[in-house]
């Protein structure tokens, strides 16, 4: 019942265990996103995810996953590390 997410509005930080999948609210971001998330691929094809659509994301098939579009969540280590891809709020 612990929260997924420290929010520290006093020095403008959101802090959480693992990562954030760029271009989704914060509102409709994945608790295992927010738990395990390490890597993206890119969700066009190419790559390990390819045709998969992000169901090799941690395991969950995929399913309701959020997803900015381009990227999804992965585990593969050819993957691109999320913060790259992260452009704000900063912190």
């Amino acid at each position: 019942s612990l929260p997924f997410t420290l929010c520290l509005e006093e020095y403008g930080l959101l802090i959480v265990h693992a990562g954030l999948v760029p271009g989704v609210p914060l509102h409709e971001q994945d608790m295992l996103d927010m738990y395990k998330l390490r890597n993206l691929a890119d969700a066009g094809g190419g790559g390990a995810d390819s045709g998969d659509a992000g169901g090799g994301a941690h395991g969950s098939g995929g399913g309701g996953r959020r997803r900015n579009g381009s990227l999804v969540p992965t585990e593969d280590p050819l993957g691109e590390p999320w913060a790259s891809k992260w452009e704000g709020p900063w912190h």
